[in-house]
């Protein structure tokens, strides 16, 4: 009926827009509205032909202290996302092309972000795709409710569509074991007023550095591929500017989701390395793997106004000096595959030295198991003891209560 009616309503033996359009079109003036409402409900629309709450965000349980990941199969749709829409084949997506991709959503997710400043793009400032599966692996860390419902609103084809993301293993779970398990990593940046931050991050983004300084009033996220020992990792950098810092660094459960913490000081600056000192006296900052970065090494370089100077307080820590880098001229000195060695090796990097830190984890477990046989040994006991009460269970002349206590007292008391 759609083929003797419309013409390109019908390829391959499938229905295509048009011709599912022209189909539905009938129903409605048949009457058979029914039809086409079962249709909506089914593809999770409501009475006001919005996509309702629960189909967007379905339950997705995430663990505390784990991180979520896009999927092999969510990285396929991303990647045929970006093939289909990209119409000049050119490997990029233009304004045009990204108003396409997202005609079926409330809009572009990071339009208020900055983007594409926040990640690859070519010369014309149109999304490589690198850069585009870096965006979403950054959004999947950091708002996985987003690429949920994302998912929902660019067609995810397999249900359940949870199975495009993944749930990492618990970060403090990967340093015990000295083996990390995870492809996205997050990095804060801290660091004094003009010490360069910012510029590191357009750096990171392969986006051009200004020469005018402007302070930054909100949080600035970055992303970009990273190839560490044959395998590609996305590293995702954030500045929170003087506003939002102390905010970040006070809460214990944002720490947490740093995988490394890089402290940045102008090289040419004698005030800029004490920022960071008192930074860190300030919070507890200790348990997170760090990396010290001197900015600006095409200056002179400045003696500190510090009790002691940037590597012999590293060097005290337990760490690596701090890594010169000059962002004008180009010498990253491969800092952001350093950040990286750092997320994968994260004993390498704890302030204080390996040792302090394996002391911490064996600590932890010999707490845990300790716990562990304690509340074996109790429920063992208060079985007994109750076995022992039962009518016939006793032993004669046996004083049940004296004997627990002889036992809790390690044999010290007298029976």
């Amino acid at each position: 009926m759609v083929k003797e009616n419309t013409d390109g309503g019908v390829r391959d033996g499938g229905l295509t827009e048009i011709g599912f359009l022209y189909l539905h079109t009938t129903f409605i003036q048949r009457g058979r509205l029914e039809t086409t409402w079962t249709v909506l409900r089914k593809f999770g629309y409501a009475e006001d032909l919005r996509l309702t709450e629960g189909f967007l965000l379905p339950k997705f349980d995430v663990t505390l202290d784990c991180s979520v990941e896009l999927s092999p199969l969510g990285y396929q749709f991303f990647t045929d996302i970006f093939e289909t829409f990209d119409k000049d084949q050119d490997g990029a997506l233009k304004t045009a092309e990204l108003d396409q991709v997202f005609s079926t959503s409330p809009g572009n997710p990071w339009a208020t972000q900055k983007f594409p400043d926040t990640t690859l793009s070519d010369d014309t400032g149109a999304v490589t795709l690198q850069g585009w599966l870096a965006q979403w692996s950054m959004t999947t860390l950091l708002d996985h409710k987003t690429t949920l419902a994302y998912l929902a609103y660019l067609g995810y084809p397999n249900e359940p569509r949870t199975g495009a993301l993944q749930v990492t293993r618990p970060r403090k779970t990967d340093r015990r074991k000295g083996r990390v398990t995870r492809n996205v990593f997050l990095c804060y940046v801290c660091g004094a007023a003009g010490s360069g931050k910012t510029s590191l991050l357009k750096a990171f983004a392969g986006k051009p550095i200004s020469s005018v300084y402007e302070p930054t009033t909100k949080m600035i996220s970055v992303v970009n591929s990273v190839a560490i020992d044959g395998s590609e990792k996305y590293l995702v950098l954030q500045e929170f500017g003087s506003k939002y810092e102390a905010e970040t660094l006070r809460n214990p459960k944002k720490t947490d989701l740093a995988d490394v913490i890089v402290y940045v000081h102008d090289s040419s600056d004698t005030n800029s390395f004490s920022y960071i000192s008192n930074l860190r006296q300030q919070y507890s900052l200790d348990h997170i793997p760090t990396l010290f970065v001197a900015t600006k090494s095409d200056l002179d370089l400045a003696q500190q106004r510090h009790e002691v100077q940037p590597d012999v307080y590293c060097r005290r820590l337990g760490l690596q000096v701090p890594v010169a880098v000059s962002v004008k001229t180009g010498q990253t000195a491969d800092v952001f595959h350093a950040i990286c060695g750092i997320a994968m090796n994260p004993y390498t990097a704890i302030p204080g030295g390996a040792d302090r830190a394996m002391t911490a984890a064996a600590r932890l477990r010999m707490y845990v198991t300790v716990t562990a046989v304690l509340g074996g040994c109790t429920a063992g006991l208060v079985m007994l003891y109750r076995t022992l009460l039962r009518p016939g269970g006793g032993l004669s002349g046996f004083n049940v209560h004296s004997w627990l206590a002889w036992i809790l007292s390690g044999g010290r008391r007298e029976l």
